[in-house]
């Protein structure tokens, strides 16, 4: 399931753009050059790709996406950090989003 989910992914970001597997099903896409404001309908491109997608084996999927900015002088920890605390906000939400850092 995360293959093909992880294809689906890969089929809409650029190809400077980077995937990693955080652990279990998280992921982290880090889109260089991008403003907060692109990198949400990037995300937002992938979460509709992901949902109207037909998987054989466990049917309708959906995703839920957190999206934090790098800022100048910040550590990975905290901007992974931001972005996970966005994540779980969607996922509290109802699932099936989009949500910034910039919302906390």
């Amino acid at each position: 399931m995360l293959c093909a989910i992880t294809d689906k992914v890969r089929s809409r970001v650029r190809t400077t753009d980077q995937i990693f597997r955080q652990g279990g099903d998280e992921f982290v896409i880090l889109l260089p050059d991008t403003a907060i404001t692109e990198a949400m309908m990037i995300a937002d491109d992938i979460r509709k790709l992901v949902e109207s997608s037909a998987f054989s084996r466990a049917g309708e999927i959906t995703i839920s996406c957190g999206v934090s900015e790098y800022k100048p002088r910040e550590t990975l920890n905290a901007w992974l950090e931001r972005a996970d605390q966005a994540m779980y906000l969607a996922k509290q939400q109802g699932r099936n989003r989009v949500v910034s850092s910039e919302s906390l």
